[in-house]
């Protein structure tokens, strides 16, 4: 009779019972099972010569976030600039991929100090933007009048409005209507008139 049998660590795979009215002879296969600290866990291929980081085949270009090499089971060796268990992870002049503050805000981190910035934005941190065509920080944007805070978008300074802060009042009245400083003259800057010849006053009245 042929028995398959697992036998503990040590046993001898063959095993004889003699009996002097029934002799028996007993032949054991050692068959070994798998453990969860085999060397064959997490490798792939007919020579056990793939292995595995997180459920991704070594070989594929997906392994490692697609930025290391999976060197053995679940261990991947990154590419310079990146980290993280599975090479996950990387920054952009000082902040993580993931962080909302990197690129300002204004873009996303794609590679190490490499960022895609959202439309309007441009620079290499996504730093600058324009309003009007003209860049953020000149001295002529916004009409003078108010602070350039994203694209197209001013702030303007108290006393002033309109997208590009070109408007104003004297006297209550906006500065390109008919009627402003009485008629009888241009409203150059709020509250302030430049009369014709023939009039005068704060308002040419």
């Amino acid at each position: 009779m042929r028995v398959q049998h697992k036998l503990p660590s040590g046993a001898s795979p063959e095993l004889w019972i003699n009996d002097s009215t029934y002799p028996l002879a007993l032949s054991f296969t050692l068959i070994t099972f798998p453990t969860a600290n085999s060397t064959s866990v997490g490798f792939y291929g007919p020579q056990c010569e793939v292995n595995t980081c997180y459920r991704i085949e070594s070989n594929s270009t997906l392994v490692c976030s697609g930025h290391g090499k999976c060197s053995s089971y679940n261990n991947c060796v990154c590419d310079d600039g990146y980290s993280g268990l599975q090479c996950e992870k990387f920054q952009c002049f000082g902040y993580y991929n993931s962080s909302s503050n990197a690129c300002n805000g204004n873009g996303t981190c794609v590679a190490p100090n490499q960022c895609l910035c959202n439309a309007g934005y441009f620079g290499s941190e996504c730093e600058s933007y324009k309003c009007f065509s003209l860049n953020m920080n000149s001295s002529l944007v916004c009409s003078g009048n108010g602070y350039c805070v994203g694209p197209n978008a001013c702030v303007c300074n108290n006393g002033y409005y309109g997208a590009q802060c070109d408007l104003w009042n004297c006297y209550g009245v906006i500065r390109n209507a008919s009627g402003v400083c009485s008629g009888s003259g241009g409203c150059v800057d709020k509250n302030t008139c430049v009369c014709n010849n023939v009039t005068y006053g704060s308002n040419c009245e």
